[in-house]
């Protein structure tokens, strides 16, 4: 949570100690892509389908896959 954010886009953030910090982002480097979840660092969050559809989504994209293709593991 802590690091240079011009390099990656935010796509989530909450407030600690009066400052933005990242908690979803992604990253693309040439043709590599990264999406990173600090979020369901305990195995009970991925009971939400919110968040089950929000990390799927994100492992499509960085695989380079339409976002919608796992949906239907939700």
């Amino acid at each position: 949570m802590f690091g240079d954010t011009n390099r990656i886009e935010v796509l989530a953030a909450a407030d600690m100690e009066g400052q933005a910090r990242p908690l979803m982002w992604t990253f693309q480097k040439g043709e590599g892509r990264v999406f990173a979840s600090i979020i369901g660092h305990y195995t009970w969050t991925l009971d939400d389908p919110l968040l089950r559809i929000l990390a799927l989504r994100g492992v499509a994209w960085a695989a380079g896959e339409p976002v919608a293709r796992l949906e239907r593991l939700k």
